[in-house]
């Protein structure tokens, strides 16, 4: 009787994103040809090793490659730092695919709304990502986030692994969509705009059963 579930009022913006993003305002202000798709990859280089960094950049860039109009978009984690930026860089120079990366303090929302896929190691946004409908590729082998147990991600760990499930993922994400409803219902509540009204429900009842004991105490000492 102590707990009320109301979901997180952080998330109401998903389901209102149709009316604060535009994909081709997204495209258009980062020179993204308006005919690729997007493929955001939210990166944690900071919580690697330098190997471990290599190998999901040879890996992610690699794949990207070898698939034709498309734009890889980094998200950096804000925890890393000038060297990581650096080391995507030299990978951006050397690859063929066209990609960019954002700026650490661009919305993340924006970035995921106008994106058509998700790449991401074990970040919790890659749960943001199901939340706004997008398929998801997991790069972590030991799937600490739980998607590919969610079977809302498919793990991948080749170059060439990674390019045949985003291409399959880009034309047809049916086999992830069908279990995202029944994970944003477990760990979301509910993506429909009312959490934050939710929210002022409870407070408002709460503060109104106070005042009410507050009555009934006052009457008793009078």
């Amino acid at each position: 009787d102590q707990l009320v579930v109301t979901g997180s009022p952080r998330y109401d913006i998903i389901y209102h994103a149709d009316r604060i993003y535009s994909r081709e305002k997204f495209c258009t202000g980062n020179n993204i040809p308006l005919n690729h798709q997007i493929i955001l990859w939210t990166t944690q280089s900071h919580g690697m090793t330098d190997e471990e960094n290599i190998r999901q950049l040879n890996l992610v860039f690699g794949a990207c490659d070898g698939i034709p109009d498309i734009t890889l978009v980094i998200k950096q984690h804000p925890g890393e730092r000038k060297k990581h930026y650096r080391l995507i860089q030299s990978y951006r120079r050397r690859h063929s695919c066209n990609s960019l990366i954002l700026p650490k303090d661009s919305d993340t929302f924006e970035a995921l709304y106008a994106s058509n896929l998700v790449i991401t190691f074990h970040s919790t946004t890659g749960r943001e990502a199901v939340a706004f409908k997008k398929p998801l590729i997991v790069l972590d082998p030991q799937d600490w986030g739980g998607y590919c147990r969610e079977d809302v991600g498919i793990l991948v760990s080749s170059i060439q692994e990674a390019k045949q499930v985003i291409s399959r993922l880009l034309r047809d994400d049916k086999e992830l969509a069908v279990n995202r409803e029944k994970y944003i219902s477990r760990y979301f509540f509910a993506i429909d705009g009312k959490s934050t009204e939710r929210v002022a429900q409870v407070i408002e009842k709460v503060l109104s059963e106070k005042k009410l004991k507050s009555s009934i105490f006052e009457k008793i000492r009078m």
